[in-house]
């Protein structure tokens, strides 16, 4: 159960797959609600990934219901042998429901990451990045 290894639930797993036109698909759970977040845009990569605090970007109403955010997003990164490094970007808006009343915020952000595996495999040299013109994340 995931909620041992995270006591707010948080955590997501993305499908991408970018060889010039592309995108991914990423679905998780953040704070006790399920989310889906699809983006689409250009970019070279691929590949699975797990990510322990994965969720969509949030406007400031902190109510318990759903959410939306609509913008565009880009990241790069790279791995060298088990390393492996990058950096995210998103700008957009929000929408969100407080005290009955719907409320649109523009929101930006990202942040850095970076990990190591202790795998077995071929390690390498592996280079990407990508601009998703269209960022479409929901929370329910």
């Amino acid at each position: 159960m995931m909620n041992w290894v995270d006591l707010d639930g948080l955590w997501g797993i993305k499908i991408s797959y970018y060889t010039g036109y592309g995108g991914s698909i990423t679905f998780g759970k953040t704070n006790g609600h399920w989310f889906l977040r699809e983006v689409a845009g250009v970019g070279l990569g691929a590949g699975i990934s797990f990510n322990p605090g994965a969720g969509i970007p949030t406007c400031p109403c902190d109510e318990d219901g759903p959410r939306v955010f609509i913008g565009s997003s880009a990241w790069a990164g790279g791995s060298f042998l088990n390393f492996s490094a990058g950096i995210s970007r998103y700008a957009g808006g929000t929408i969100c429901q407080k005290d009955g009343k719907l409320y649109m915020q523009y929101v930006e952000g990202g942040g850095k990451y970076a990990s190591a595996s202790l795998k077995k495999g071929s390690p390498g040299i592996k280079l990407g990045g990508g601009v998703n013109l269209i960022d479409v994340g929901i929370r329910f």
